[in-house]
């Protein structure tokens, strides 16, 4: 059996740690001996505008708890938690002079992170991945570089500042766009993808809708432009709505199409058919949007965290393990070729 957690968020004063605690304790360690791999999808520590070596101090006896569990352990790195991926950009990211000992506290404990992981199980072929890759495609370069810096700077006044030091791995035309944002944009960029993990102000759609009209604003014009490879993808299907079938031709095309889905599913009241119909081809766009950039394959169930929803598409081969936060805890089981939710505590 496979087991897969994501955004515990550990160091987040949002965080279920209590529920994580008592999770690992009743279901984890009681079941052990038939979990063969733990999958930690992501967002496992919050590592935003804080030291990593405090955060790992404050979470060291959840991250022993997990340890010490006779299982193969995977960490997939999230975007809360991209400098977990090596070690260079832990200590470049850690001011204090116990950034050293707190990587191998996190490497000794759960191991360092990956991008993404590909297995097989049962005759599953499945792929694992945070999800803001996915998410966050038109702009990814740009969004990696605000993560990283997020991860650097300590203090919710130097983000932009701490965004500038990575931005020479950008376009010309994106490190243009950084230095000519004006503090007012500064301030929109940060609260829409650097808020607080409390969204009861909005509903997930407006935010993701609101989060990708800035991400186009800060996409490479040039990446836009290129010609997708009809040959890597296959076909998307039904577009947003009433629109027929299109297969973008362009990233630009792609970005369109994505957005109308967005802005479709803020139309729709949670939960009504116009709204699961627009999810749906919006998943068929995710997938499409996969095989470019992580190289998700057409017989690949794609697991991942990032949405903080727990869900499982049988359909399009997409599931999400939700999240641990506030009083929510979730997990996915795989085995015996199905993906199933679980919410925790079991009922």
């Amino acid at each position: 059996m496979i087991v897969v957690l994501s955004d515990t968020h550990l160091g987040a004063p949002a965080s279920n740690v209590t529920g994580l605690k008592m999770f690992i304790e009743d279901y984890l360690r009681p079941n052990q001996n038939d979990i063969d791999h733990l999958f930690l999808m992501g967002d496992i520590l919050d590592l935003w505008r804080r030291d990593n070596s405090e955060v790992v101090g404050e979470s060291l006896q959840t991250l022993e708890m997990i340890g010490a569990l006779p299982v193969e352990t995977h960490y997939v790195v999230g975007n809360h938690d991209l400098v977990a991926r090596n070690r260079e950009e832990w200590l470049e990211s850690d001011s204090t002079d116990k950034a050293e000992e707190s990587w191998n506290q996190l490497v000794e404990t759960v191991g360092s992170g990956m991008e993404s992981e590909a297995i097989k199980k049962d005759g599953m072929a499945l792929r694992f991945c945070h999800g803001h890759q996915i998410d966050y495609w038109v702009a990814r370069r740009f969004y990696d570089a605000f993560c990283k810096g997020l991860c650097r700077t300590t203090s919710f006044s130097g983000e932009w500042v701490a965004l500038v030091q990575y931005a020479s791995s950008l376009s010309t035309a994106q490190q243009n766009r950084i230095r000519k944002t004006t503090l007012e944009e500064q301030a929109q960029y940060i609260s829409a993808l650097a808020g607080p993990l409390d969204f009861t102000a909005e509903s997930p759609a407006r935010r993701r809708s609101r989060e990708w009209e800035l991400l186009v604003e800060m996409a490479d014009p040039e990446n836009l432009r290129t010609t997708i490879d009809k040959d890597v993808v296959t076909g998307v299907g039904d577009g947003a709505e009433d629109s027929e079938e299109r297969i973008p031709n362009t990233m630009e095309s792609l970005s369109i199409l994505w957005q109308e889905h967005l802005e479709s599913l803020d139309r729709h009241p949670e939960g009504s058919k116009a709204a699961d119909f627009v999810r749906s081809s919006l998943h068929k766009l995710v997938r499409f949007v996969g095989q470019l950039n992580i190289g998700l394959q057409d017989d690949e169930f794609l697991i991942r965290g990032h949405g903080h929803i727990l869900s499982v598409d049988g359909e399009h081969r997409i599931a999400d393990a939700g999240c641990w936060l506030g009083e929510r805890g979730s997990f996915l089981e795989i085995s015996e070729g199905q993906v199933i939710a679980r919410s925790w505590p079991t009922r």
